[in-house]
């Protein structure tokens, strides 16, 4: 479905020869319906690959191919092609949510620009959405701050699936929930994937998300690829020091318990 061969994203800096390479030389290949983990420290990269996948950022070097098309060359115009068919889920939905909107209005947007249906059409689909993921029809009456943090992000998942997307990327979707939250929203996750087919790439920190979640992972270290494969094999088995340490530093090693997708 998707696929990045040798992206590298440098940001120029105040003198010669000092500029900062976020990404270098990464490439990845994700297959349709795949739970994509995608992990490393702050600072690794994730969230310049996410921007560089939506053409939100241009890339220095490398190609990007959906769908066997490639759309790193696409010019402004053309992306909006792209975006109806890979979304975002961003970490803290009260931050891009606008809080002057009330949330049909929010879940509405997306499906106006993309879909551009009648009236009725677009009501009906706001509360098809709404209850896709889990929230009553009033809700829809709401503005972002009378929500909770799940509750919010539930409203950034049903906005982000309004045009109807092939591929979800959420960075860091649960890392400003509390843990029942968090639980939740990556179970919705989860059940979207299977009833409505989507690919997700999942951009994390929390190793035990990935095992438990994802059937397959990628680390990424000072903007490179340094192990992939499938959980088990990449936390309980990989030879790569770094991951090593992430391991070793993470509190609860979920990777040993039964379970997970690995």
């Amino acid at each position: 479905m998707l696929r990045i061969e040798n992206l590298v994203k440098r940001y120029p800096a105040a003198g010669p020869g000092q500029d900062k390479e976020a990404l270098a030389g990464v490439s990845l290949a994700l297959e349709k319906g795949d739970f994509f983990g995608l992990v490393g420290q702050s600072g690794a990269g994730k969230s310049t690959l996410a921007r560089c996948l939506l053409g939100i950022e241009r890339l220095t070097a490398g190609r990007i191919w959906y769908g066997g098309r490639e759309i790193s060359a696409l010019p402004a115009g053309r992306r909006p092609e792209v975006w109806r068919r890979i979304q975002m889920v961003w970490q803290d939905p009260h931050v891009y949510l606008n809080p002057h909107w009330r949330v049909g209005r929010l879940v509405a947007e997306p499906i106006k620009n993309f879909l551009a249906p009648g009236k009725a059409a677009v009501q009906a689909r706001v509360a098809e959405l709404l209850d896709r993921v889990g929230l009553p029809a009033e809700t829809a009456r709401a503005r972002p701050h009378q929500l909770s943090g799940g509750q919010a992000q539930r409203v950034a998942i049903a906005r982000a699936l309004a045009p109807g997307p092939e591929l979800l990327i959420c960075d860091e979707p649960v890392a400003a929930l509390d843990l029942p939250w968090q639980l939740q929203i990556m179970n919705l996750l989860q059940d979207l994937r299977g009833r409505a087919g989507l690919t997700i790439l999942l951009i994390t920190h929390d190793l035990g998300l990935t095992w438990h979640f994802c059937n397959r992972l990628a680390v990424m270290r000072e903007g490179r690829i340094v192990a992939q494969g499938r959980p088990a094999q990449v936390l309980a088995h990989s030879p790569e020091p770094y991951v090593r340490r992430l391991v070793e530093s993470t509190p609860r090693p979920v990777w040993t318990a039964r379970g997970g997708c690995g």
